[in-house]
């Protein structure tokens, strides 16, 4: 099971601190982007965090994009990807109607849906071809502020999921840290890769913790 340190930065000198002390433990990020409107809250645009990840050659970025304009978004990434090297952007049913835009193979990275614990797994499935996204991401908390508190029956959607036939990666972002992770890893169905946020980020002791992640992983 990966680890993908989740970041929500308010601006582009906080993003590059939370890089420079987590880079030296791993090569995958993930980039949240607010727009203010989407959720309440803002972080830094695309183009100014985008300005900071270039300069990050060896790491790889995915982007969890909380915005209404994501085709903008999108678009502006699609023009970087010979400077930065992009995994996955995921994008939220409340702010696109179905498209294509999430078939597999369609441009230099993959786009996947994110499903908010408010949302049905069997609604959405009969508005998306879930097949054709490389990636999905399973929300445990409500989008917007880290910190929150995690749902647990936010998990029955990654069951949902497999048992609608779905073997591609699924993401779990939300409220997961020591304490929430036994519970996960309990499931018939956990997920392939782990988005931490605050625990990271905002750890005094980051080696400590990620010790401590490296030993209940190990389990």
């Amino acid at each position: 099971m990966k680890v993908v340190p989740a970041i929500l930065a308010k601006s582009a000198q906080e993003l590059k601190n939370t890089i420079d002390n987590l880079i030296p433990h791993f090569d995958t990020f993930q980039i949240d982007i607010q727009d203010g409107e989407f959720v309440p809250e803002k972080t830094v645009g695309i183009e100014e965090a985008t300005s900071v990840l270039i300069n990050y050659g060896n790491a790889s970025f995915d982007f969890h994009l909380m915005v209404f304009d994501f085709g903008k978004c999108i678009n502006y990434l699609r023009n970087l990807t010979s400077k930065i090297q992009i995994k996955h952007v995921f994008i939220h049913h409340k702010a696109t109607p179905p498209n294509t835009l999430f078939e597999s193979g369609s441009g230099p990275f993959s786009i996947g849906l994110v499903i908010n614990p408010d949302e049905e797994v069997k609604q959405l499935s009969t508005l998306y071809s879930f097949e054709k996204m490389a990636a999905i991401q399973v929300m445990s908390v409500h989008p917007g502020a880290q910190g929150q508190q995690f749902i647990k029956e936010s998990l029955r959607k990654i069951e949902q999921l497999r048992l609608l036939n779905y073997r591609n990666s699924v993401f779990l972002d939300g409220g997961v840290n020591s304490e929430t992770i036994p519970f996960i890893l309990a499931q018939h169905s956990p997920p392939d890769v782990l988005c931490i946020g605050s625990y990271l980020t905002k750890a005094e002791n980051l080696q400590e913790r990620i010790t401590h992640l490296k030993e209940i992983l190990a389990v």
